[in-house]
């Protein structure tokens, strides 16, 4: 019953890396809108939205990190799916974090 359980999880966690990139991708868009925008209440609108986004890729990371450390045996490659997964978003956030700290 265990190992269903893992292998239940990792479908689910497969969802999950789907969504972070989708609030990665979320916030680098809305970080793009603060930086062409000359308004000074749109750019301060969209980097609020582009943090937000980080925000809650950071929420579903963690999320996923402790699922991934609950998993007893690398059921479909899950940990090193999450290992590598984890270094391209580490990479993504900080671009994002970059294009942020240069609204002004």
């Amino acid at each position: 019953m265990e190992v269903w359980t893992e292998q239940f999880m990792t479908k689910d966690l497969d969802k999950l890396f789907d969504e972070v990139m989708d609030e990665l991708l979320g916030a680098d868009n809305y970080a793009d809108c603060a930086l062409g925008s000359s308004d000074e209440t749109e750019k301060k609108l969209f980097s609020e939205m582009a943090k937000q986004e980080l925000s809650h890729s950071h929420n579903l990371r963690e999320i996923i990190a402790n699922r991934v450390a609950k998993i007893s045996t690398d059921v479909d490659n899950c940990k090193a799916i999450h290992a590598y997964l984890k270094g391209k978003w580490d990479e993504y956030e900080r671009k994002i974090t970059y294009k942020i700290s240069q609204i002004k």
